[in-house]
C-alpha cells in the first residue's frame, strides 16, 4: 500500500509532497499498483569503528505495465550498476518511543532521473543505519508512480507532481536476533 512518507532531506525531485492520485505527469494512479518494497536481510557491520546495521532490500513491480521510480540511472556509477541492482532514491524511517521519524539522508542530483521498473520486474538495493538502541524498527520507501507522460526535467517541482512513497513492513532487530 502506497502512503505519504516525506523523502530524505537534499534530494532534488524526491522532497516533494506526496500527490493526489493522479497528479499531473502520469497516467492514473488507480490503475497501477505501488511497488512491493521489502527488507530482505539485515546484519551489523562497522565503519570507522561505528556500528551500523545494513539492510539488504528489493522492490518489485506487481503491474502488468512498467512503473516508474525515482532514482539513478546505472551508468551514473563506476562501474555502472550489475544487473538485477537498482538504486532508488530512498527514504528511510525510525520507530522511536512508537512513533516514525525520518532518518535524514543526502542525494546528488547528478544521475537521478525516472528509472522504468518493468512489469513483473524487481531490482535489489541496499541502505544502512546506525545501529543501537535509538530505534526500535526500520522500514524504507521508494518514490513510484505510474509511467510518466512528460519526460522527467518537466515534472512539476511543487504541487501536482505525480511522485508518492512505498513503504516497506517495519524491520525490528530484536525479533531478528
Amino acid at each position: 500500500e502506497a502512503e505519504r512518507g516525506a523523502a530524505a532531506p537534499g534530494a532534488q525531485r524526491a522532497n516533494l509532497p506526496a500527490p493526489p492520485s493522479e497528479g499531473r505527469g502520469s497516467v492514473a494512479a488507480a490503475e497501477t499498483a505501488a511497488p512491493e518494497v521489502r527488507i530482505l536481510a539485515a546484519e551489523r557491520t562497522t565503519l570507522a569503528d561505528i556500528p551500523f546495521v545494513s539492510f539488504s532490500c528489493q522492490a518489485t513491480n506487481p503491474n502488468k505495465a512498467p512503473l516508474t521510480f525515482v532514482g539513478y540511472r546505472p551508468d551514473s556509477f563506476g562501474p555502472p550498476l550489475q544487473e538485477g541492482q537498482i538504486a532508488p532514491i530512498y527514504v528511510v524511517e525510525l520507530k522511536r518511543d512508537g512513533e516514525w521519524h525520518e532518518h535524514p539522508m543526502g542525494w546528488c542530483g547528478t544521475g537521478m532521473d525516472a528509472i522504468e521498473l518493468p512489469p513483473g520486474g524487481s531490482g535489489s538495493f541496499g541502505f544502512a543505519v546506525p545501529a543501537g538502541p535509538q530505534w526500535e524498527a526500520a522500514r524504507v520507501g521508494i518514490r513510484w508512480s505510474p509511467p510518466l507522460t512528460v519526460p522527467f526535467e518537466e515534472v512539476p517541482l511543487a504541487g501536482e507532481e505525480p511522485f508518492t512513497t512505498a513503504w516497506s513492513e517495519p524491520f525490528n532487530p530484536s525479533a531478528s536476533e
